[in-house]
């Protein structure tokens, strides 16, 4: 029997977050570091990442992994044929998987923040959902550890630099939007430490920079291309950006308003926090990831204007690249109490724009 969204799956989701939404508000208010609070969230994480029955991505990979595992060609990179072949199961190819992103992300917020804990409740209260959605969360995880470590201010462990650039390479093998986060990685490395001058002017070379992008879609001539891989490659870039694009009722309006608002918001607290002389102390990686979040805020936000083509697609894809590291600088700003009531109203609005994702879906759901 095939497998398909249906409400009870959708709703099941909903709980489970409600669920993990309690445990993470006792977590930020107690700050204690309970382990087994912790535990408990963490293993939630990864079931729900298993089973993510809300995102429309999750049972279409159970065609795409059997299409490729039989050889057809399809729209993965190499590393997850290389799964399919190996796992015939859906469910343990998941876990490989979200597995593997699990693990990264939650090194990496081991190494930015000794309250980790807190700051992994706050990535569930707020864009968590996403992380389950779709295969670029491993190429995210990856970029994110990799960003840490390369950033790293200690010289004498060159090798944990090396290995950050490492893992920032070997993302391009996970999503081919991952060179998109490696470079609002670096750019956001940058930027921290040229200045806020050079910051300044970096926006400015960057913004122009992205808007000639579409420029070189214009060059493309997908005919020449005469590698097989990389001409179906292109091909399925090809029919986003010519795709038309469909309307949008108020239901989803809502939904996608909400989620770029706080997104948005997060940007505007960066700026804040650069430009505030009374502010120099902030945490070094909340500068820099506030940066990355900005930084991914802004460039993606490029795609919205008129180039002739449909590249909503693109913006909402490069707009998930703001959502982790949106959560660390959320999290510092509020554990240093910084622009408090701006903080709190990013936070509430991003908690209810998953809230409204979910309840939405399920809504569709039961409709359909």
């Amino acid at each position: 029997m095939e497998l398909v969204q249906q409400p009870l799956y959708v709703f099941s989701n909903l709980l489970l977050y409600l669920f993990m939404l309690f445990l993470a508000y006792r977590g930020i208010m107690n700050r204690d570091g309970e382990k087994f609070r912790y535990i408990l969230s963490v293993f939630l994480m990864l079931l729900f990442c298993e089973y993510a029955f809300w995102g429309g991505d999750y049972f279409y990979y159970i065609s795409e992994f059997k299409e490729a595992r039989l050889g057809a060609r399809v729209n993965l990179e190499p590393f997850y044929y290389m799964i399919a072949n190996n796992f015939t199961s859906y469910e343990s190819i998941r876990l490989i998987i979200w597995g593997m992103a699990l693990v990264l992300l939650l090194l990496a917020f081991r190494i930015i923040e000794k309250k980790s804990e807190c700051l992994t409740y706050v990535y569930i209260s707020t864009y968590f959902i996403w992380f389950t959605y779709a295969r670029a969360s491993l190429a995210m995880a990856a970029i994110i550890l990799g960003t840490t470590l390369l950033a790293h201010s200690n010289r004498k462990l060159l090798f944990l630099q090396m290995l950050g650039l490492g893992l920032l390479v070997l993302s391009i093998n996970f999503h081919k939007s991952a060179t998109f986060g490696i470079v609002m990685g670096i750019s956001a490395i940058a930027s921290y430490r040229l200045g806020k001058w050079a910051f300044l002017f970096l926006i400015f070379i960057g913004s122009v920079v992205m808007y000639r992008f579409m420029d070189v879609i214009d060059l493309m001539d997908i005919a020449e291309l005469q590698e097989e891989r990389l001409e179906y490659t292109m091909g399925v870039a090809q029919n986003y950006l010519e795709g038309e694009e469909r309307s949008m009722g108020y239901g989803e309006l809502v939904e996608k308003v909400s989620f770029h608002i706080s997104v948005y918001m997060i940007a505007i607290l960066f700026l804040m926090s650069v430009f505030d002389d009374k502010n120099k102390e902030f945490p070094k990686y909340a500068r820099i990831f506030g940066c990355y979040a900005y930084w991914a805020a802004l460039s993606s936000s490029v795609f919205l204007l008129d180039f002739n083509y449909n590249t909503l697609e693109l913006y909402e894809r490069f707009s998930m690249y703001a959502l982790i590291p949106g959560s660390i600088f959320l999290w510092k700003l509020y554990d240093t109490g910084y622009k408090r009531k701006y903080t709190i109203t990013t936070l509430v609005i991003a908690v209810f724009s998953t809230l409204y994702t979910l309840s939405y879906t399920y809504y569709c759901s039961v409709l359909n």
